[in-house]
Protein backbone atom coordinates (compact mmCIF):
# COMPACT_ATOMS: atom_id res chain seq x y z
CA UNK A 1 0.00 0.00 0.00
CA UNK A 2 2.73 2.38 0.91
CA UNK A 3 4.22 1.28 -2.46
CA UNK A 4 1.27 2.73 -4.21
CA UNK A 5 1.09 5.43 -2.29
CA UNK A 6 4.60 6.34 -2.81
CA UNK A 7 4.02 5.91 -6.96
CA UNK A 8 0.89 8.73 -7.05
CA UNK A 9 2.65 10.95 -4.80
CA UNK A 10 5.40 10.72 -7.54
CA UNK A 11 2.96 10.81 -10.64
CA UNK A 12 1.30 14.33 -9.24
CA UNK A 13 4.62 15.93 -8.64
CA UNK A 14 5.72 15.03 -12.13
CA UNK A 15 2.22 16.13 -13.26
CA UNK A 16 2.61 19.56 -11.12
CA UNK A 17 6.11 20.33 -12.35
CA UNK A 18 4.72 19.79 -16.18
CA UNK A 19 1.61 20.91 -15.88
CA UNK A 20 2.10 23.91 -18.54
CA UNK A 21 4.41 21.55 -20.61
CA UNK A 22 2.94 20.10 -24.24
CA UNK A 23 6.13 18.92 -24.88
CA UNK A 24 7.26 15.77 -23.72
CA UNK A 25 10.74 15.84 -21.80
CA UNK A 26 13.50 14.08 -23.67
CA UNK A 27 15.07 10.56 -23.28
CA UNK A 28 17.86 11.58 -21.01
CA UNK A 29 15.88 13.70 -18.77
CA UNK A 30 13.34 10.53 -18.27
CA UNK A 31 16.40 8.47 -17.32
CA UNK A 32 16.69 10.60 -14.08
CA UNK A 33 13.07 10.51 -13.64
CA UNK A 34 13.68 6.34 -13.98
CA UNK A 35 16.25 6.83 -11.73
CA UNK A 36 14.34 8.36 -9.14
CA UNK A 37 11.42 6.17 -9.26
CA UNK A 38 14.62 2.98 -8.83
CA UNK A 39 15.42 4.84 -5.90
CA UNK A 40 11.70 4.55 -4.06
CA UNK A 41 11.10 1.06 -5.52
CA UNK A 42 14.47 -0.03 -4.10
CA UNK A 43 13.32 1.86 -0.46
CA UNK A 44 10.37 -0.26 -0.72
CA UNK A 45 13.17 -3.24 -1.38
CA UNK A 46 14.86 -2.48 1.35
CA UNK A 47 12.13 -2.19 4.09
CA UNK A 48 10.94 -5.82 2.90
CA UNK A 49 14.28 -7.40 3.31
CA UNK A 50 14.46 -5.54 6.66
CA UNK A 51 11.10 -7.36 7.70
CA UNK A 52 12.18 -10.74 6.58
CA UNK A 53 15.71 -10.73 8.45
CA UNK A 54 13.75 -9.46 11.52
CA UNK A 55 11.26 -12.17 10.35
CA UNK A 56 14.11 -14.93 10.49
CA UNK A 57 15.83 -13.68 13.44
CA UNK A 58 12.60 -14.04 15.43
CA UNK A 59 12.10 -17.86 13.75
CA UNK A 60 16.05 -18.68 14.85
CA UNK A 61 15.29 -17.40 17.91
CA UNK A 62 12.19 -19.06 18.66
CA UNK A 63 13.84 -22.21 16.95
CA UNK A 64 16.75 -22.23 19.61
CA UNK A 65 14.38 -21.87 22.59
CA UNK A 66 12.70 -24.78 21.94
CA UNK A 67 15.69 -26.47 21.23
CA UNK A 68 17.68 -25.71 24.08
CA UNK A 69 14.34 -26.36 26.01
CA UNK A 70 14.03 -29.89 24.66
CA UNK A 71 17.58 -30.74 25.54
CA UNK A 72 16.85 -29.85 28.79
CA UNK A 73 13.90 -31.61 29.23
CA UNK A 74 15.70 -34.53 28.44
CA UNK A 75 19.33 -34.34 28.83
CA UNK A 76 18.64 -36.91 31.87
CA UNK A 77 17.00 -39.23 29.27
CA UNK A 78 19.04 -42.45 28.79
CA UNK A 79 19.50 -42.67 24.89
CA UNK A 80 18.98 -45.74 22.95
CA UNK A 81 22.23 -45.43 21.25
CA UNK A 82 23.61 -45.54 25.13
CA UNK A 83 23.59 -48.95 25.86
CA UNK A 84 26.34 -49.88 24.12
CA UNK A 85 28.79 -46.89 25.08
CA UNK A 86 27.55 -47.97 28.56
CA UNK A 87 28.53 -51.48 28.19
CA UNK A 88 32.03 -50.20 27.05
CA UNK A 89 32.08 -47.95 30.02
CA UNK A 90 30.90 -50.54 32.73
CA UNK A 91 34.18 -53.03 31.54
CA UNK A 92 36.81 -50.31 31.47
CA UNK A 93 35.38 -48.61 34.92
CA UNK A 94 34.41 -51.74 36.36
CA UNK A 95 35.72 -52.11 40.25
CA UNK A 96 36.36 -48.10 40.18
CA UNK A 97 32.71 -46.66 41.01
CA UNK A 98 30.82 -45.75 44.03
CA UNK A 99 27.14 -45.64 44.01
CA UNK A 100 24.80 -44.00 46.48
CA UNK A 101 22.04 -45.99 48.08
CA UNK A 102 19.51 -43.13 48.39
CA UNK A 103 16.94 -44.81 45.56
CA UNK A 104 15.76 -41.18 44.41
CA UNK A 105 18.90 -40.44 42.32
CA UNK A 106 18.66 -43.89 40.68
CA UNK A 107 15.62 -42.80 38.68
CA UNK A 108 16.62 -39.77 35.75
CA UNK A 109 14.74 -36.67 35.06
CA UNK A 110 11.29 -37.00 33.63
CA UNK A 111 11.85 -40.43 33.04
CA UNK A 112 9.12 -43.13 34.81
CA UNK A 113 10.06 -43.67 37.95
CA UNK A 114 10.67 -47.86 38.39
CA UNK A 115 8.68 -49.61 41.07
CA UNK A 116 9.50 -52.38 43.19
CA UNK A 117 7.08 -54.63 41.03
CA UNK A 118 8.59 -54.05 37.69
CA UNK A 119 11.80 -55.82 39.00
CA UNK A 120 13.21 -59.12 39.77
CA UNK A 121 12.13 -60.65 43.56
CA UNK A 122 15.73 -61.10 44.04
CA UNK A 123 16.86 -58.71 46.38
CA UNK A 124 20.63 -59.41 44.81
CA UNK A 125 19.71 -58.68 41.42
CA UNK A 126 17.92 -55.64 42.74
CA UNK A 127 20.55 -54.58 44.18
CA UNK A 128 22.65 -55.03 40.87
CA UNK A 129 20.27 -53.31 38.90
CA UNK A 130 20.35 -50.23 41.21
CA UNK A 131 24.18 -49.87 41.17
CA UNK A 132 23.82 -50.63 37.34
CA UNK A 133 21.35 -47.82 37.28
CA UNK A 134 22.82 -45.46 39.73
CA UNK A 135 26.34 -45.54 37.69
CA UNK A 136 25.18 -45.06 33.94
CA UNK A 137 23.12 -42.26 35.67
CA UNK A 138 26.71 -40.55 36.34
CA UNK A 139 28.41 -41.53 33.90
CA UNK A 140 26.24 -40.40 31.08
CA UNK A 141 25.66 -36.93 32.67
CA UNK A 142 29.61 -36.63 32.56
CA UNK A 143 29.21 -36.95 29.07
CA UNK A 144 26.09 -35.94 27.39
CA UNK A 145 27.16 -32.07 27.35
CA UNK A 146 30.50 -33.34 24.92
CA UNK A 147 28.83 -36.45 22.87
CA UNK A 148 25.86 -36.92 20.78
CA UNK A 149 24.01 -40.12 20.71
CA UNK A 150 22.29 -41.16 17.91
CA UNK A 151 19.36 -42.49 18.24
CA UNK A 152 19.28 -45.37 15.55
CA UNK A 153 19.12 -49.02 14.90
CA UNK A 154 18.18 -49.45 18.49
CA UNK A 155 15.65 -51.81 17.79
CA UNK A 156 17.48 -54.43 15.90
CA UNK A 157 19.86 -54.38 18.34
CA UNK A 158 17.45 -54.07 21.15
CA UNK A 159 15.95 -57.50 19.74
CA UNK A 160 19.55 -58.79 19.10
CA UNK A 161 20.66 -58.61 23.02
CA UNK A 162 17.80 -57.15 25.13
CA UNK A 163 19.34 -57.22 28.31
CA UNK A 164 22.55 -57.31 29.31
CA UNK A 165 24.47 -60.09 31.36
CA UNK A 166 26.91 -59.31 34.14
CA UNK A 167 28.56 -62.00 36.46
CA UNK A 168 30.32 -61.51 39.49
CA UNK A 169 33.24 -60.31 37.93
CA UNK A 170 31.93 -57.65 36.25
CA UNK A 171 30.47 -55.85 39.49
CA UNK A 172 31.83 -56.34 42.90
CA UNK A 173 31.69 -52.96 44.97
CA UNK A 174 29.02 -53.38 47.12
CA UNK A 175 27.96 -50.84 50.08
CA UNK A 176 26.61 -50.32 53.18
CA UNK A 177 23.91 -48.15 54.98
CA UNK A 178 26.83 -45.61 55.52
CA UNK A 179 27.35 -44.58 52.16
CA UNK A 180 31.08 -45.89 52.73
CA UNK A 181 33.09 -48.71 50.97
CA UNK A 182 32.88 -51.91 53.57
CA UNK A 183 33.53 -54.78 51.34
CA UNK A 184 33.65 -56.31 48.11
CA UNK A 185 31.57 -59.08 47.63
CA UNK A 186 31.31 -60.96 44.60
CA UNK A 187 27.45 -61.95 42.97
CA UNK A 188 25.99 -65.49 43.12
CA UNK A 189 27.95 -68.11 41.14
CA UNK A 190 24.33 -68.39 39.38
CA UNK A 191 25.09 -66.16 36.63
CA UNK A 192 21.70 -64.38 36.41
CA UNK A 193 20.05 -62.27 33.39
CA UNK A 194 19.87 -58.72 34.89
CA UNK A 195 17.15 -56.68 33.46
CA UNK A 196 17.53 -53.03 32.92
CA UNK A 197 13.90 -51.62 32.58
CA UNK A 198 15.28 -47.98 33.49
CA UNK A 199 17.39 -48.07 30.33
CA UNK A 200 14.10 -49.48 27.65
CA UNK A 201 13.14 -46.64 25.56
CA UNK A 202 9.48 -46.60 25.82
CA UNK A 203 7.67 -46.47 22.01
CA UNK A 204 5.56 -43.70 22.96
CA UNK A 205 8.76 -41.74 23.95
CA UNK A 206 10.29 -42.03 20.26
CA UNK A 207 7.00 -41.48 18.56
CA UNK A 208 7.43 -37.91 20.37
CA UNK A 209 10.85 -37.43 20.01
CA UNK A 210 10.02 -38.52 16.33
CA UNK A 211 7.76 -35.49 15.97
CA UNK A 212 9.94 -33.03 17.59
CA UNK A 213 12.97 -33.95 14.97
CA UNK A 214 10.44 -33.70 12.27
CA UNK A 215 9.39 -30.89 13.73
CA UNK A 216 12.89 -28.74 14.15
CA UNK A 217 13.88 -30.24 11.05
CA UNK A 218 10.87 -28.95 9.24
CA UNK A 219 11.66 -25.39 11.04
CA UNK A 220 15.10 -25.74 10.12
CA UNK A 221 14.14 -26.05 6.31
CA UNK A 222 11.81 -23.13 5.85
CA UNK A 223 14.68 -20.75 7.85
CA UNK A 224 17.02 -21.73 5.09
CA UNK A 225 14.72 -21.17 2.15
CA UNK A 226 14.09 -17.57 3.61
CA UNK A 227 17.70 -17.22 4.51
CA UNK A 228 18.29 -18.06 0.75
CA UNK A 229 15.77 -15.84 -0.37
CA UNK A 230 16.79 -13.17 1.27
CA UNK A 231 20.54 -13.51 0.20
CA UNK A 232 18.98 -13.56 -3.48
CA UNK A 233 17.00 -10.45 -2.71
CA UNK A 234 20.39 -8.38 -1.23
CA UNK A 235 21.64 -9.11 -4.57
CA UNK A 236 19.41 -7.96 -6.89
CA UNK A 237 18.86 -4.74 -3.96
CA UNK A 238 23.12 -4.28 -4.62
CA UNK A 239 23.18 -4.72 -8.22
CA UNK A 240 20.40 -2.18 -8.35
CA UNK A 241 21.62 0.19 -5.81
CA UNK A 242 24.88 0.00 -7.85
CA UNK A 243 23.20 0.75 -11.00
CA UNK A 244 21.47 3.44 -10.01
CA UNK A 245 24.62 5.01 -8.44
CA UNK A 246 26.56 4.26 -12.14
CA UNK A 247 23.46 6.14 -13.72
CA UNK A 248 23.63 8.89 -11.65
CA UNK A 249 27.58 9.41 -11.87
CA UNK A 250 27.39 8.94 -15.81
CA UNK A 251 24.21 11.64 -15.86
CA UNK A 252 26.57 14.10 -13.85
CA UNK A 253 29.42 13.49 -16.05
CA UNK A 254 27.19 13.85 -19.28
CA UNK A 255 25.52 17.23 -20.42
CA UNK A 256 21.91 16.24 -19.96
CA UNK A 257 19.38 19.42 -19.25
CA UNK A 258 18.39 19.04 -15.74
CA UNK A 259 14.48 18.23 -14.73
CA UNK A 260 13.69 21.71 -14.58
CA UNK A 261 15.30 23.69 -17.58
CA UNK A 262 14.81 26.51 -15.66
CA UNK A 263 17.50 26.31 -13.58
CA UNK A 264 19.91 26.15 -16.46
CA UNK A 265 18.32 28.46 -18.92
CA UNK A 266 17.09 31.29 -18.30
CA UNK A 267 13.64 32.55 -19.64
CA UNK A 268 14.97 35.59 -21.58
CA UNK A 269 15.28 35.35 -25.27
CA UNK A 270 16.79 37.31 -27.54
CA UNK A 271 16.82 37.44 -31.88
CA UNK A 272 17.84 38.90 -34.39
CA UNK A 273 16.08 39.25 -37.69
CA UNK A 274 16.74 40.36 -40.93
CA UNK A 275 12.97 41.16 -42.46
CA UNK A 276 12.37 41.40 -46.27
CA UNK A 277 9.12 43.30 -46.08
CA UNK A 278 6.51 44.19 -48.54
CA UNK A 279 5.24 47.56 -47.90
CA UNK A 280 2.44 49.61 -49.22
CA UNK A 281 -0.66 51.60 -47.82
CA UNK A 282 -4.38 51.81 -47.97
CA UNK A 283 -5.74 55.09 -49.52
CA UNK A 284 -8.30 57.08 -49.16
CA UNK A 285 -8.23 60.34 -51.33
CA UNK A 286 -11.39 62.68 -51.56
CA UNK A 287 -9.95 64.34 -55.40
CA UNK A 288 -11.02 60.75 -56.41
CA UNK A 289 -7.25 60.53 -56.97
CA UNK A 290 -6.65 57.15 -55.35
CA UNK A 291 -7.02 55.16 -58.51
CA UNK A 292 -4.13 56.52 -60.21
CA UNK A 293 -2.06 56.56 -57.40
CA UNK A 294 -3.24 52.93 -56.86
CA UNK A 295 -2.68 51.93 -60.46
CA UNK A 296 0.98 53.71 -61.59
CA UNK A 297 2.29 53.11 -57.87
CA UNK A 298 5.76 51.02 -57.95
CA UNK A 299 6.24 48.58 -55.27
CA UNK A 300 9.99 48.01 -54.03
CA UNK A 301 10.89 45.08 -51.77
CA UNK A 302 12.34 46.58 -48.62
CA UNK A 303 15.41 44.80 -46.95
CA UNK A 304 15.11 46.00 -42.82
CA UNK A 305 16.58 44.93 -39.96
CA UNK A 306 15.46 44.12 -36.14
CA UNK A 307 15.60 42.82 -32.88
CA UNK A 308 13.37 40.96 -30.48
CA UNK A 309 13.72 40.08 -26.34
CA UNK A 310 11.27 37.69 -25.33
CA UNK A 311 10.59 36.39 -21.93
CA UNK A 312 8.74 32.91 -21.64
CA UNK A 313 6.10 32.99 -19.34
CA UNK A 314 5.68 29.00 -19.68
CA UNK A 315 7.14 26.81 -22.17
CA UNK A 316 4.96 27.08 -24.62
CA UNK A 317 3.74 31.24 -23.98
CA UNK A 318 6.33 33.92 -24.89
CA UNK A 319 6.06 37.44 -24.28
CA UNK A 320 8.12 39.82 -26.73
CA UNK A 321 9.24 43.49 -27.09
CA UNK A 322 10.80 44.26 -30.29
CA UNK A 323 11.82 47.07 -32.33
CA UNK A 324 12.56 47.17 -35.95
CA UNK A 325 12.32 50.02 -39.04
CA UNK A 326 11.17 49.72 -42.35
CA UNK A 327 10.54 51.79 -45.06
CA UNK A 328 7.56 53.05 -47.39
CA UNK A 329 8.71 54.38 -50.97
CA UNK A 330 6.14 55.44 -53.43
CA UNK A 331 7.15 56.41 -57.05
CA UNK A 332 5.34 57.74 -59.77
CA UNK A 333 6.76 58.56 -62.98
CA UNK A 334 4.88 59.17 -66.77
CA UNK A 335 6.77 60.54 -69.66
CA UNK A 336 4.34 62.13 -72.16
CA UNK A 337 0.96 62.48 -70.62
CA UNK A 338 -1.93 64.42 -71.49
CA UNK A 339 -2.78 67.19 -68.40
CA UNK A 340 -6.31 65.30 -67.72
CA UNK A 341 -4.61 62.22 -67.65
CA UNK A 342 -2.77 63.34 -64.32
CA UNK A 343 -4.30 64.46 -61.06
CA UNK A 344 -3.22 68.11 -61.13
CA UNK A 345 -5.58 71.26 -62.39
CA UNK A 346 -3.81 73.46 -64.59
CA UNK A 347 -4.69 77.57 -64.25
CA UNK A 348 -3.05 79.30 -66.77
CA UNK A 349 -4.66 82.59 -66.33
CA UNK A 350 -3.87 83.05 -62.40
CA UNK A 351 -0.78 80.74 -63.51
CA UNK A 352 -1.13 78.63 -60.55
CA UNK A 353 -1.41 74.78 -60.64
CA UNK A 354 -3.39 72.30 -57.94
CA UNK A 355 -1.91 68.54 -57.58
CA UNK A 356 -4.52 65.81 -55.57
CA UNK A 357 -1.66 64.23 -54.32
CA UNK A 358 -2.31 61.09 -52.30
CA UNK A 359 -0.67 62.84 -49.59
CA UNK A 360 -2.93 66.08 -50.12
CA UNK A 361 -4.20 68.72 -51.66
CA UNK A 362 -1.34 70.80 -53.42
CA UNK A 363 -1.56 74.57 -54.91
CA UNK A 364 1.14 75.80 -56.48
CA UNK A 365 0.88 79.46 -57.59
CA UNK A 366 3.03 82.44 -59.20
CA UNK A 367 4.05 80.02 -62.29
CA UNK A 368 4.82 82.68 -64.26
CA UNK A 369 7.98 81.50 -66.23
CA UNK A 370 6.23 77.89 -66.59
CA UNK A 371 5.21 77.31 -69.88
CA UNK A 372 1.29 75.74 -70.12
CA UNK A 373 1.00 75.66 -74.14
CA UNK A 374 2.34 73.57 -76.96
CA UNK A 375 4.41 73.52 -79.55
CA UNK A 376 1.96 74.54 -82.04
CA UNK A 377 1.03 78.27 -82.89
CA UNK A 378 -2.48 78.01 -81.76
CA UNK A 379 -1.74 76.43 -78.53
CA UNK A 380 -0.95 79.83 -77.15
CA UNK A 381 -4.56 80.59 -76.53
CA UNK A 382 -5.22 78.18 -74.31
CA UNK A 383 -8.66 77.24 -74.73
CA UNK A 384 -8.85 73.96 -75.64
CA UNK A 385 -7.43 71.07 -73.58
CA UNK A 386 -5.20 70.43 -76.65
CA UNK A 387 -4.01 73.35 -76.73
CA UNK A 388 -2.02 72.17 -72.99
CA UNK A 389 1.81 70.85 -73.47
CA UNK A 390 2.31 67.16 -72.87
CA UNK A 391 4.04 66.34 -69.70
CA UNK A 392 6.49 64.70 -68.09
CA UNK A 393 4.86 63.86 -64.19
CA UNK A 394 7.68 62.28 -61.21
CA UNK A 395 6.14 61.94 -57.33
CA UNK A 396 8.32 60.29 -54.90
CA UNK A 397 7.07 59.83 -51.70
CA UNK A 398 9.78 58.58 -49.10
CA UNK A 399 8.76 57.70 -45.12
CA UNK A 400 11.32 55.67 -42.06
CA UNK A 401 9.37 53.91 -39.45
CA UNK A 402 10.48 52.67 -36.40
CA UNK A 403 8.20 50.19 -35.26
CA UNK A 404 8.39 48.79 -31.50
CA UNK A 405 5.80 45.55 -31.91
CA UNK A 406 4.63 43.92 -28.08
CA UNK A 407 2.98 40.68 -28.85
CA UNK A 408 2.27 37.30 -27.19
CA UNK A 409 3.86 34.10 -28.61
CA UNK A 410 2.62 30.40 -28.70
CA UNK A 411 4.62 27.75 -29.79
CA UNK A 412 2.76 24.21 -30.85
CA UNK A 413 5.17 20.82 -31.17
CA UNK A 414 7.18 18.60 -29.23
CA UNK A 415 10.22 18.16 -31.80
CA UNK A 416 12.81 20.51 -32.55
CA UNK A 417 10.50 21.78 -35.47
CA UNK A 418 8.01 23.91 -33.52
CA UNK A 419 4.51 26.12 -34.94
CA UNK A 420 4.92 29.70 -33.86
CA UNK A 421 1.97 32.40 -33.69
CA UNK A 422 2.20 35.66 -32.54
CA UNK A 423 -0.47 38.70 -32.24
CA UNK A 424 0.19 41.84 -30.38
CA UNK A 425 0.38 45.37 -31.11
CA UNK A 426 2.83 47.97 -32.65
CA UNK A 427 3.51 51.22 -31.90
CA UNK A 428 5.28 53.12 -35.19
CA UNK A 429 6.94 56.34 -34.90
CA UNK A 430 8.12 58.40 -38.35
CA UNK A 431 11.13 59.14 -37.86
CA UNK A 432 12.33 59.99 -41.88
CA UNK A 433 9.98 61.37 -44.52
CA UNK A 434 10.49 63.57 -47.75
CA UNK A 435 8.04 64.32 -50.72
CA UNK A 436 8.55 65.47 -53.68
CA UNK A 437 6.81 65.99 -57.13
CA UNK A 438 8.46 67.11 -60.85
CA UNK A 439 6.28 68.15 -63.47
CA UNK A 440 7.95 69.26 -66.73
CA UNK A 441 7.07 70.28 -70.53
CA UNK A 442 8.46 67.93 -72.85
CA UNK A 443 8.78 70.73 -75.09
CA UNK A 444 11.04 72.53 -72.79
CA UNK A 445 12.31 69.99 -70.36
CA UNK A 446 14.46 73.08 -68.94
CA UNK A 447 11.13 74.56 -68.07
CA UNK A 448 9.97 72.46 -64.75
CA UNK A 449 8.13 72.77 -61.33
CA UNK A 450 9.29 71.27 -58.31
CA UNK A 451 7.49 71.18 -55.49
CA UNK A 452 9.22 69.68 -51.87
CA UNK A 453 8.54 68.29 -48.44
CA UNK A 454 4.68 69.20 -49.37
CA UNK A 455 3.73 65.77 -46.83
CA UNK A 456 1.93 67.07 -43.48
CA UNK A 457 2.35 63.77 -41.51
CA UNK A 458 1.84 62.70 -38.23
CA UNK A 459 4.86 61.38 -35.67
CA UNK A 460 3.34 58.43 -34.86
CA UNK A 461 0.87 55.56 -35.11
CA UNK A 462 -0.71 52.67 -33.45
CA UNK A 463 -1.23 48.92 -35.79
CA UNK A 464 -1.27 45.73 -34.99
CA UNK A 465 0.87 42.95 -35.96
CA UNK A 466 0.08 38.77 -36.65
CA UNK A 467 2.74 36.70 -37.48
CA UNK A 468 2.39 32.60 -38.31
CA UNK A 469 5.66 30.56 -38.59
CA UNK A 470 8.21 27.94 -37.91
CA UNK A 471 11.12 27.50 -35.20
CA UNK A 472 13.48 24.94 -35.58
CA UNK A 473 16.21 24.10 -32.67
CA UNK A 474 19.60 24.07 -33.71
CA UNK A 475 20.45 23.17 -30.13
CA UNK A 476 18.96 23.95 -26.71
CA UNK A 477 19.61 27.84 -26.78
CA UNK A 478 19.88 28.12 -30.81
CA UNK A 479 16.81 28.29 -32.76
CA UNK A 480 16.34 29.41 -36.44
CA UNK A 481 13.19 31.57 -36.66
CA UNK A 482 10.94 31.50 -40.30
CA UNK A 483 8.24 33.80 -39.60
CA UNK A 484 6.00 35.48 -41.78
CA UNK A 485 4.37 38.33 -39.87
CA UNK A 486 1.57 40.81 -41.03
CA UNK A 487 1.88 44.94 -39.58
CA UNK A 488 -0.85 47.00 -40.24
CA UNK A 489 -2.11 50.66 -38.60
CA UNK A 490 -5.09 51.24 -37.47
CA UNK A 491 -4.71 55.37 -37.56
CA UNK A 492 -4.41 57.74 -40.59
CA UNK A 493 -0.56 59.15 -40.43
CA UNK A 494 -1.78 61.90 -42.79
CA UNK A 495 -2.88 65.11 -41.15
CA UNK A 496 -4.30 66.44 -43.96
CA UNK A 497 -8.05 65.31 -44.04
CA UNK A 498 -8.50 65.66 -47.15
CA UNK A 499 -6.66 62.14 -47.97
CA UNK A 500 -6.44 58.95 -45.46
CA UNK A 501 -3.14 56.95 -45.73
CA UNK A 502 -2.62 53.49 -43.24
CA UNK A 503 0.56 52.26 -44.04
CA UNK A 504 0.42 47.88 -43.69
CA UNK A 505 3.37 45.53 -44.46
CA UNK A 506 4.03 41.82 -44.77
CA UNK A 507 7.63 40.66 -43.83
CA UNK A 508 9.46 37.39 -44.33
CA UNK A 509 11.25 37.48 -41.31
CA UNK A 510 14.34 35.37 -40.71
CA UNK A 511 16.47 35.10 -37.96
CA UNK A 512 18.34 33.48 -35.32
CA UNK A 513 17.04 33.07 -31.61
CA UNK A 514 19.37 32.49 -28.50
CA UNK A 515 17.91 31.61 -25.26
CA UNK A 516 20.21 32.81 -21.98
Amino acid sequence: MSEDLNNIEFDKHIQERYAEHAISPPDNLWSQINNEAALLETGVLRKRVVFYKWLSFSLIALLGGVVILYQLNNNDKIPQGGLNDSKNIIEQNKNDFLVKEDKETLAFKNSERITSDEINPTSTSQNNNEKLDNYIHSEIKNNIKTKEIAITNTENESAKTPYPVFNDKQITSRTNNNDTITSKEPLPKNEEIVNLPSLIIDEKKIENESNANYIIDSLTTVIVDLTQQLEKQDSVLNTDSNFVEIAESSNNNAIVPPIIPEKTLSRITVSALFLPTYSYRSLKNGANAADFYNKNQRVKIQYNTGLNVGYNITDKWTVRLGVNYSKLTNEYELNNVRPNELPIVMDPANKSITVNSSLGTIVVNNLSEFEFAGDDEDDYELDDEDDFASLTFKEEQKFTFLHFPITIGYELGKGKIKLVVDAGIVISSIIGSSSKIDITNINKPENSIEIKDYHNTKGFYVGGIISLGAKYDLTKRFSLLLIPTYNNSFTNINKDHSSKIKPYSINFTTGLQYRF
